[in-house]
């Protein structure tokens, strides 16, 4: 049963939720640090709902950050992040919006041998700001390590072994 588990899990991504409401004055964002990860990361899917917007800022604005790539935001970069990727393609309009990216790619592919990715999202405009909500960000062809994975898979069966007593 844990070799079906760990096989499973080598094919998938991994997903990231921010259900919460993050409110970004201009330039702030919000990121975390994910376990180790393994495999080609090729890109990035991003969701998210903006409203609330502000002075200049727009769903167009928002921005994602891996380690030091940024998806979207208008000039400034955040969460430490110096290399500009393409942009999200949200819309400038309407708000409130809710929007799904499609794959972001990166312009080549990076590997992943164990180590963990600083992941975040803000508002990348510095003339304004917002209110970003149910947020799910996806890395593409990576996943936990096997040793996180092979944590969870004897987790799950444990806690149903738990449920059958």
């Amino acid at each position: 049963a844990i070799a079906l588990c760990l096989a499973a899990a080598a094919h998938a991504d991994v997903v990231l939720t921010f259900p919460e409401a993050y409110v970004f004055e201009g330039s702030r964002g919000h990121s975390v640090t994910t376990g180790a990860l393994t495999g080609r990361l090729r890109g990035v899917v991003v969701e998210f709902t903006y409203t609330d917007a502000s002075g200049s800022s727009t769903a167009y604005d928002v921005a994602f950050t891996l380690n030091r790539h940024q998806w979207g935001g208008y000039l400034p970069f955040i969460n430490g992040a110096d290399l500009g990727e393409s942009p999200t393609y949200a819309p400038s309009l309407p708000d409130p919006i809710t929007f799904c990216s499609g794959e972001l790619g990166m312009g080549y592919e990076e590997d992943f041998t164990g180590q963990c990715a600083l992941v975040g999202f803000g508002n990348g405009n510095m003339g304004g700001g917002c209110t970003v909500t149910d947020v799910t960000i996806t890395l593409l062809g990576v996943v936990p390590t096997p040793s996180a994975a092979a944590a969870l898979g004897l987790g799950g069966i444990a806690a149903m072994r738990r449920r059958r007593r």
